[in-house]
C-alpha cells in the first residue's frame, strides 16, 4: 500500500499487513510498530480521513466481511482513542 505522509514521518512496511511509522520533527525519533488494523486506520487518517471517520469507513468494511460490528467498533475506538 502506497501511503503519501509527510516527509517528517518515515514509515515502513511489516508482514501481516502491520506497518512501522517515525515522527521525526523532535529532532530524534522512536519508531512506533501498529498491527495490521492500526495500520489501515492510520493510512486512511494520512489519506485525509479524520479518526472517526476512518474507524467507521473500517468498521463498515469489515462487518461486510462477517466481522462482528460491535467488537470492532470497540477495537477501533481504543485506537481512536
Amino acid at each position: 500500500m502506497s501511503v503519501n505522509a509527510p516527509a517528517w514521518l518515515y514509515t515502513d512496511h511489516l508482514s501481516g499487513g502491520g506497518a512501522a511509522v517515525m515522527d521525526v520533527r523532535a529532532g530524534r525519533g522512536r519508531w512506533q510498530h501498529l498491527n495490521a488494523t492500526a495500520a489501515l486506520l492510520w493510512h486512511r487518517i494520512i489519506e485525509g480521513a479524520d479518526p472517526e471517520q476512518a474507524a467507521e469507513e473500517l468498521t463498515a468494511t469489515f462487518t461486510s466481511e462477517g466481522a462482528d460490528a460491535d467488537l470492532v467498533r470497540a477495537d477501533l475506538g481504543a485506537l481512536v482513542g
